[in-house]
């Protein structure tokens, strides 16, 4: 926030007031948030219109400037037709349509696995990582917890927290899934030297 104030000394000064960070994250999440909802409901639409407007449909997909049969109908139709099991992860869900596609095509039971471990940065990339690594729920499915832990977390600390959720990962027989941002700060802290990761 900029005040421009008046004093004795100079005509205009101007102060800089550092805003709290936690206001710019609210803003980020929100946005992307609602980006996330925007590109699910515009699928839900165009799934909606299909279905109710018939032979219509076609005129509805020129206005709009959909081709039907193209990729970009393909996808809105599958990310629409999914939209109710991936609206309860708005918080988590990534903002990039793309990679929500590849969220929404997952069969339910891989969507549920991955689910706790989504985050807005998430990419198509991230996806595959969390799908191809085994797991120990078992198949009736599980409990989940998502985590998220702040960027500005000191290399000491982080290393800290990940030996310790190594424990709790043997001690309770759980499985921890960490997104592709925090493999890569984890494997920077190896290469460093005098930092325990």
């Amino acid at each position: 926030m900029i005040k421009m104030e008046k004093s004795d000394f100079e005509d205009n000064v101007i102060y800089l007031e550092r805003m709290p960070i936690e206001k710019f994250v609210e803003e980020y999440l929100t946005f992307n948030k609602s980006s996330a909802q925007s590109i699910l409901k515009v699928s839900e639409t165009m799934v909606q219109a299909e279905e109710a407007l018939g032979d219509g449909f076609d005129a509805f997909c020129k206005r709009v400037g959909i081709v039907k049969g193209s990729p970009t109908y393909s996808k809105h139709k599958t990310i629409g037709e999914n939209a109710h099991r991936l609206e309860p992860y708005l918080d988590q869900m990534p903002s990039a349509w793309t990679t929500i596609y590849k969220l929404a095509k997952l069969p339910p039971d891989q969507f549920e696995m991955i689910a706790g471990a989504l985050t807005p940065l998430c990419t198509a990339a991230d996806i595959d990582s969390l799908l191809s690594k085994p797991t120990k729920v078992p198949s009736g499915g599980g409990l989940r917890l998502g985590l998220v832990i702040s960027d500005s977390l000191s290399n000491e600390r982080l290393g800290e927290l990940h030996a310790r959720l190594e424990e709790i990962e043997i001690e309770f027989g759980c499985e921890i899934r960490l997104g592709q941002l925090l493999k890569d700060r984890l494997d920077s802290l190896d290469q460093a030297p005098g930092v325990a990761a």
